[in-house]
């Protein structure tokens, strides 16, 4: 109800239902998100969505159909891609065809033997599919853990007979 808002500007019911998800571990693990949108983000076939996270904040995402159905429809594996750039991390993400997603955020903290919890559900319209997409390379935890940031090759497919130039930054590597 309106009164019990206590906002300047009450919002409407379907306002309301349109912002992003929050859990309480998005605000105990201190991160941040300024730039994110207040209600569903409109993307083409890709987004990009930045959080602030402290440097001992470990992120991982994924991406599920809006209406949950799975039967039928082509995997969304390997259809997100997180990685920190100093003091944020960067979720992509790539959508096959024009629909309703949901972009989940999970955490945890460095060293700790919690696992990732969920700390963010984020609705997205997307208006296109990223035609012929070869998804996103799939990191193992010691990539997330190291701080490594991919800068090339973007996809999660080679093809073969192409030669790549591969440029990673660890920090502290040699």
């Amino acid at each position: 109800e309106e009164r019990w808002q206590l906002l300047d500007c009450p919002i409407s019911e379907e306002q309301f239902e349109g912002l992003p998800c929050l859990e309480s571990d998005f605000f105990s693990l201190g991160l941040s998100a300024a730039g994110l949108p207040q209600g569903v983000v409109e993307a083409g076939g890709r987004a990009n969505i930045s959080i602030q996270a402290p440097q001992d904040v470990l992120m991982t995402a994924g991406l599920e159909y809006a209406d949950g159905r799975t039967s039928g429809r082509a995997s969304l594996d390997r259809r997100t891609f997180c990685q920190r750039q100093g003091g944020r991390y960067e979720i992509l993400a790539e959508f096959l065809e024009a629909g309703e997603y949901i972009l989940k955020a999970f955490a945890r903290r460095e060293g700790g033997t919690v696992e990732f919890s969920s700390v963010m559900e984020l609705g997205i319209n997307a208006t296109s599919g990223e035609e012929g997409g070869l998804g996103f390379p799939l990191a193992y935890s010691a990539f997330t853990e190291a701080g490594a940031y991919l800068c090339s090759p973007p996809q999660g497919r080679l093809k073969a007979g192409e030669s790549y130039w591969f440029r990673i930054f660890v920090p502290g590597a040699q």
